[in-house]
């Protein structure tokens, strides 16, 4: 488990209105942490609120903060 989260599900929140991604993660304290699902450790449920980090145009994703060149799977990095 990279960067202690897994099982990550990236999905449209029709309610919402927006893209969720969540988490379940162990990098956590302790006192958060529940038997996962389907796992055989403890972790805790973790959502993250990418819409104010990140934004898709035109198929491509970009970050709020600074300019980025377009990049497309496949495409040399320059």
């Amino acid at each position: 488990m990279i960067g202690g989260c897994s099982a990550c599900v990236y999905e449209y929140i029709r309610r919402l209105g927006r893209w969720d991604l969540s988490c379940w993660c162990t990098n956590v304290p302790d006192t958060s942490k529940v038997p996962v699902p389907n796992g055989n450790f403890m972790a805790a449920p973790v959502k993250f609120d990418l819409d104010r980090v990140l934004r898709v145009r035109d198929r491509h994703v970009y970050c709020h903060q600074h300019q980025s060149t377009r990049y497309r799977a496949g495409q040399a990095l320059q």
